[in-house]
């Protein structure tokens, strides 16, 4: 029983992905919906990570990148040097730690087990600055898409924006994809905000491959 309704689950998931695929879903979106046919998608989400990253960081290195793509925009110019701050941080606390660990218990399975979660930390970093790289903000045929690395994709159809305008809001670091409802806004940026656009409340939008109604400024 239990073996068939594991089947029928992977089976669902399946059928999730190829539906979204054919309703013009990219295979992450179509990935995350099939497998939150069988667990919560919060989980599904956060199972995907990893590859994601795994797959930005390919996509860096052999420089097949969007941002060489018409209509393709960086967000990440104010927050790289914070990203690359970091990994070199980590580089040389690893490499101190690795040292004294090694000196401490020379020929310990532990001198491995650290260095390897410093290697899968540095890893990882490496992931999260090539998702900023590799998946820039993208004017479409049809809607505008924003992006948050590997966190948030928010696609907003142009018969949805009402206006838009520069503007210059205070905001330290990346923000993600955060809703105020009951100012009715939401906000997406790394570093200041520098552009509003207000929706049609009318309209929806989608966040991450699933609809929501609009806030009316973004």
């Amino acid at each position: 029983g239990d073996e068939i309704s594991r089947f029928g689950c992977s089976g669902a998931g399946g059928r999730r992905f190829r539906t979204e695929r054919r309703l013009g879903a990219d295979s992450w979106q179509a990935a995350e919906a099939g497998l939150a046919a069988i667990v919560p998608r919060p989980l599904a989400r956060f199972i995907l990570i990893e590859p994601r990253l795994w797959a930005c960081l390919f996509i860096w290195a052999v420089r097949r990148l969007d941002q060489a793509s018409p209509g393709a925009y960086r967000y990440d110019r104010g927050l790289g040097w914070v990203v690359n701050l970091v990994i070199a941080l980590v580089v040389v606390e690893g490499t101190v730690v690795d040292v004294v660990v090694a000196l401490v218990a020379p020929g310990s399975f532990w001198v491995w087990v650290v260095l390897g979660a410093h290697l899968y930390a540095l890893v990882m970093l490496l992931g999260m600055r090539a998702s900023f790289v590799t998946r820039p903000h993208l004017l479409e045929g049809s809607a505008l898409r924003l992006r948050d690395g590997i966190f948030n994709e928010v696609a907003v159809p142009y018969g949805s924006i009402v206006q838009a305008r520069t503007v210059r809001r205070a905001n330290f670091g990346r923000s993600g994809f955060k809703v105020d409802h009951e100012e009715l806004t939401a906000v997406l940026a790394f570093g200041d905000a520098t552009v509003v656009i207000s929706l049609d409340p009318a309209r929806t939008i989608t966040v991450n491959g699933q609809f929501c109604p609009t806030p009316l400024a973004s």
